[in-house]
């Protein structure tokens, strides 16, 4: 054996009682010479568990909510015949200056307190108001509330103005009939 064979092997051993000695220190034993080897379960701290998630059917798809409808009962009816306009009146709008309505829904106002005022009816650009563009100087306008019905001619007046402001009113209690989106209002007149 040569001496660099010598200091090998005394390196050798030496790290091979130091590993031991540290084997020893954390609980594991040295396997024996004629044993067979096995796995050393390492002691680790425990972690969190994280439940595994178990199958579970598919939810339903979630339907979207419908937007707001006009009022279960409605409070009246609009009926502008020359151009197809038949529809029922919802009482339950907000603010007659600001309220937008959606989809088919035709708001209704009795402004007429004290004995002046007016009425107005208000709907979508897109709704059955929208016939509106087509009517005719002398259309007859009428709509039934709580059992008494009321009628005026559509006088061929529009004006378009923004929404959230009013404009004067003459006497005779005329009915204004408005398209709205979220910035403007388009409205036909109808008076006595």
């Amino acid at each position: 054996m040569s001496a660099a064979d010598g200091a090998f092997r005394r390196a050798s051993l030496w790290l091979a009682a130091l590993l031991a000695g540290f084997l020893a220190s954390c609980g594991a034993s040295p396997t024996p010479a004629g044993a067979t080897p096995t796995a050393a379960i390492p002691q680790a701290t425990p972690t969190q568990s994280t439940p595994t998630p178990t199958a579970t059917s598919p939810s339903p798809t979630a339907t979207p909510t419908p937007a707001p409808t006009p009022t279960a009962t409605p409070v009246g009816q609009l009926t502008i015949s020359s151009v197809g306009i038949n529809v029922p009146l919802d009482g339950a709008c907000g603010d007659q200056l600001t309220y937008v309505p959606v989809g088919s829904q035709v708001c209704y106002w009795d402004l007429t307190a004290g004995g002046g005022g007016f009425y107005s009816f208000a709907g979508t650009t897109t709704g059955p108001l929208s016939a509106l563009s087509r009517t005719a100087a002398g259309a007859i306008v009428t709509w039934s509330v709580a059992g008494k019905s009321y009628t005026r001619k559509v006088s061929g007046k529009s004006q378009t103005f923004p929404l959230d402001t009013g404009h004067g009113v003459p006497p005779g209690q005329p009915a204004y009939l408005q398209m709205r989106t979220a910035t403007t209002v388009v409205e036909y007149d109808a008076e006595t």
